[in-house]
C-alpha cells in the first residue's frame, strides 16, 4: 500500500513490495479485498476520525442533497432556489441498498438455489 501512497499504480507497487507477476496484475482481487488488508484500511480510517457514525451522518446527509441555484441582476443576487440534487441522491440509494445487501453488482452475482429448489431436483 505505500507504493500506492507514493503514486505508484497497484500493479508497480505490488511488484515492487515483492509479490509475483501474476498476483500484481489482479492486485484488487488478490491484495486489496484480504482480511488483512481491509482491516489495515478501516484502521488507518478509524485513526483519521472516519468513523461509522460518520459516514452514516454523510450518508443520510446526502440522501437529502440538494443543489442551490442563484440568479444576479445588475451585479446582484436577485433570486435564490433550491433543487433536488438526483444525482446525488440516487447514488446515495444505490450506496445504502449496497451497504445493506439489498443490491449487488453483476460481477458479485453468484448461482444460487432457494431449498425448495433443492428438494425438488433430490426427488427427481
Amino acid at each position: 500500500m505505500k507504493g500506492v501512497l507514493e503514486g505508484k499504480t497497484k500493479k508497480r507497487a505490488a511488484q515492487d513490495a515483492g509479490y509475483a507477476k501474476s498476483t500484481a496484475e489482479n492486485a484488487k482481487e488478490k491484495i486489496e479485498s484480504t482480511p488483512a488488508v481491509q482491516s489495515m484500511f478501516v484502521t488507518l480510517l478509524e485513526q483519521a476520525g472516519v468513523s461509522d457514525a460518520l459516514l452514516a451522518q454523510r450518508i443520510k446527509e446526502g440522501l437529502s442533497a440538494t443543489d442551490v441555484k442563484t440568479a444576479n441582476f445588475e451585479g446582484k443576487i436577485s433570486d435564490v432556489e433550491a433543487f433536488v440534487a438526483y444525482a446525488e441522491r440516487r447514488s446515495m440509494v444505490e450506496l445504502v441498498l449496497k451497504l445493506k445487501g439489498h443490491l449487488i453488482d453483476k460481477h458479485e452475482l453468484r448461482m444460487t438455489r432457494t431449498l425448495e429448489e433443492i428438494l425438488e431436483g433430490s426427488h427427481e
